[in-house]
């Protein structure tokens, strides 16, 4: 990205699957539902983005540690206990983006859980 924006020639039209370290990435808000923190909005509109110019089709995202925010990618998995040097092992969250979609809605127990954020030092 350059001064907030992305620009065309950083977009993947044809991506499929796109992995995301996310574990590098600040958060400031966590998830009690899923024990997770939710990687900081400018990450996801970063991502929003770059996955601007795809096609109408889903595109497959996996982040490490940290989930998307759920009113723009669906939550589909979450595999825990993933081998990671760096970190001694990491979660990886599997998510999908519906490029001109309408927001999907998460997938928890509880449809309010996503309301229910903790943000430190609040």
């Amino acid at each position: 990205t350059t001064g907030g924006t992305t620009s065309s020639q950083h977009s993947l039209p044809t991506a499929n699957c796109l992995f995301v370290y996310a574990t590098a990435f600040p958060t400031s808000t966590f998830s009690r539902a899923l024990g997770a923190p939710i990687l900081e909005d400018r990450w996801c509109d970063a991502l929003v983005a770059l996955l601007g110019a795809a096609p109408r089709r889903v595109i497959r995202l996996l982040t490490t540690d940290r989930v998307l925010d759920p009113g723009r990618f669906e939550l589909l998995d979450v595999l825990h206990d993933v081998p990671n040097r760096e970190t001694l092992g990491s979660t990886v969250y599997v998510h999908e983006y519906h490029p001109g979609g309408p927001p999907p809605s998460a997938v928890l127990d509880e449809p309010d859980d996503w309301n229910q954020l903790v943000t430190p030092g609040a």
